[in-house]
C-alpha cells in the first residue's frame, strides 16, 4: 500500500474498512464463490491494492458516475468507493446471489456512494463517466460493449472512457486507440508481472 499511499490520502477509517472487508469476504466465500478461494491468502494484494492501482491513472472527481461492470465480489468498485467518497459507483452483476451479498457488504461497511444493480451488462442503458472492470472478457470486445454507456462531456483530465485491469499482451490488442499503464514497472512485485491498466477513451 506504500505506493498507493503516496498518491492518495488514507484515513484510519478507510484502512479499517479494508481490514474488515477481508473478514467479510472470508465469511461469505464459504457460502458462495465471490472470489477465488486461493486469492484470500493474498487478499490485500490481489483485491485491494490491485483495485486501487487505478489511482495511478486517474483520481475520480466528486459527483462523477462510475460503472463497475461484472463486479463479482465488488472489485475494483468497493475499494475505490471507500477512497472516493463523493463519487458514485454502480456495481453491476447478473448473479443474484452475489448481488445480495454485495448489498450486505456495503451496509456493514456503511458505504453510501455505492449502488448495486442486478442485471446483465448489455441491459444497462445508463451513461457513465467511466466504465471500470477487470478480467471481464476479451479486451477487443470491451469497446463495443461499453461505447454507448459513456457520457459525451468529460470533466476529468482524461476523456471519458473505459478503464480495464488485465494481463493481456500489447500485440493481442486490436482496438485502434488505447493507452497502457504497466503495473509491474510501478510495483516491482511478481504479482503484477504482465498486469496492466488499459485505458480506452470514447470520443
Amino acid at each position: 500500500m506504500k505506493i498507493i499511499n503516496n498518491n492518495i490520502r488514507f484515513y484510519k477509517n478507510d484502512l479499517n474498512k479494508f481490514k474488515y472487508l477481508k473478514k467479510i469476504h472470508t465469511y461469505y466465500n464459504k457460502k458462495i464463490n465471490l472470489i477465488s478461494t486461493n486469492s484470500l491468502n493474498n487478499f490485500y494484494l490481489n483485491h485491494i491494492e490491485y483495485s486501487l492501482s487505478i489511482i495511478n491513472l486517474i483520481k475520480f472527481l466528486p459527483n462523477s458516475e462510475i460503472m463497475d461492470a461484472g463486479t463479482g465480489g465488488g472489485f475494483p468498485g468497493i475499494p475505490l468507493s471507500i477512497i472516493f467518497k463523493n463519487t458514485k459507483f454502480y456495481l453491476v452483476d447478473s448473479i443474484n446471489k452475489k448481488i445480495l451479498i454485495l448489498k450486505k457488504i456495503i451496509k456493514i461497511l456503511n458505504i453510501n456512494n455505492v449502488y448495486i444493480i442486478n442485471n446483465r451488462i448489455e441491459n444497462i442503458k445508463k451513461k457513465f463517466d467511466f466504465v471500470i472492470s477487470r478480467y471481464l472478457t476479451n479486451i477487443n470486445n470491451i469497446y463495443n460493449m461499453f461505447k454507448n454507456n459513456i457520457k459525451k462531456k468529460s470533466n476529468h483530465y482524461l476523456k471519458n472512457g473505459i478503464i480495464y485491469l488485465t494481463g493481456v499482451k500489447k500485440n493481442n490488442i486490436k482496438i485502434k486507440k488505447y493507452y497502457i499503464r504497466d503495473l509491474y514497472s510501478i510495483y516491482k512485485n511478481d504479482f503484477y508481472f504482465n498486469k496492466k491498466i488499459i485505458y480506452i477513451p470514447i470520443i
